[in-house]
């Protein structure tokens, strides 16, 4: 098991996952690699050559609160101690329900998938930033998979994606009031 999914998996703060449907319903790997995916989410506010989109992920990190995880299917399996047949099937899982969205990266090889896995908003300068993680939604707390249409637009639009979904879609998706809104969704509501 790599070092890196060792110490993040003792920092991350697992205790929310108890009460999630989605997270009950997966085995003891796929539970594995959602942490896994979880710890490994990137906040870089600048490009680092050592991700293969380190350009964009930093530019749409900074623009839009994306949270991204760029790891190949290989990779995910090495570090968590799994076969690569185990890390493709549980992400495919993953993808159907909505709770990673990948992002079109060339083939459908595996060595270098981008997915998504979330959301950071600054709820204010005192609060300071919250993540939403897509296996947070009110969909997969309850067992249901995630709105076709909200996956379809984030995935088709990412990229000039300035967080400008109506009031309504957030407050379906997470549950978020208008008052804790993104400044961009309170903007298009």
């Amino acid at each position: 098991m790599g070092n890196d999914f060792k110490r993040g998996f003792l920092i991350f703060d697992k205790s929310w996952l108890l009460d999630n449907a989605f997270m009950r319903s997966l085995s003891h790997a796929e539970h594995r690699i959602m942490v896994y995916l979880l710890c490994s989410v990137l906040r870089i506010p600048k490009e680092c050559g050592r991700y293969k989109s380190g350009e964009i992920i930093a530019k749409l990190y900074r623009r839009s609160g994306i949270l991204f995880v760029n790891a190949s299917q290989e990779k995910i399996a090495e570090n968590c101690g799994l076969s690569r047949t185990t890390a493709y099937r549980s992400l495919r899982k993953f993808r159907n329900h909505g709770a990673i969205l990948k992002v079109f990266d060339g083939p459908e090889n595996g060595t270098s998938d981008i997915h998504i896995v979330g959301f950071e908003f600054e709820k204010g300068k005192k609060q300071g930033k919250q993540d939403y993680f897509l296996i947070d939604s009110l969909a997969l707390r309850s067992g249901r998979k995630l709105p076709d249409e909200f996956r379809k637009d984030v995935e088709e639009n990412f990229q000039n994606w300035v967080l400008r979904p109506e009031a309504r879609m957030w407050k379906e998706i997470f549950g978020i009031g208008a008052k804790l809104l993104p400044f961009g969704a309170r903007a298009a509501a």
